[in-house]
């Protein structure tokens, strides 16, 4: 069985059903836009969107080594990040389109604490909807090109042993 690691520029395009829009929640709970705990499967009253990412295909047990985010998207999965916990200096580049929901797979320890931050949107085309446990469910709202940041590490290529900032991937969002 192959798999395939995905540490530089890479191009993925994302489809997936329209959705509405909420307000955003808050960056370290479980909870959705209402603020309400969720659970895979269970659907926001506020948003309307159910919490169902897909499986995660291509990663086996049994190794410390991974990536630092598995982007998950209609049957799809991208990596960024490998091995080294080094998060690469040109994020990962994505096209979703206006509606489309999507998810973002932490790593993590045995204990359910993150290893890495959630990576927030960098502005209002892309929202974070929820997150339940390592797993950010995300929805494109508008057209442009946005980038999922992950804030306040140390994980970032180039800025090592200084904390700071660096994109995850860079979102493009269209009407088509």
């Amino acid at each position: 069985m192959r798999t395939t690691m995905v540490c530089g520029i890479a191009a993925l395009v994302l489809l997936a059903g329209a959705c509405s829009s909420g307000d955003r929640p808050g960056r370290n709970g479980s909870e959705s836009a209402s603020g309400r705990a969720t659970v895979a499967g269970a659907r926001d009253h506020a948003t309307g969107l159910s919490f169902d990412p897909p499986p995660v295909r291509g990663l086996h047990g049994g190794s410390s080594c991974g990536p630092a985010y598995t982007i998950l998207l209609s049957g799809r999965t991208a990596w960024v990040g490998g091995c080294s916990g080094i998060l690469p200096e040109k994020p990962l580049l994505v096209t979703v389109r206006v509606g489309s929901v999507f998810y973002i797979r932490i790593a993590h320890e045995a204990d359910g604490g993150l290893d890495f931050p959630v990576p927030e949107p960098s502005d209002r085309r892309i929202r974070l909807v929820t997150r339940h446990g390592p797993v950010a469910q995300y929805q494109a709202r508008a057209e442009g090109t946005s980038e999922l940041v992950a804030y306040e590490t140390v994980f970032c290529a180039g800025i090592d042993p200084k904390l700071g900032s660096c994109a995850a991937a860079r979102v493009t969002v269209t009407s088509r």
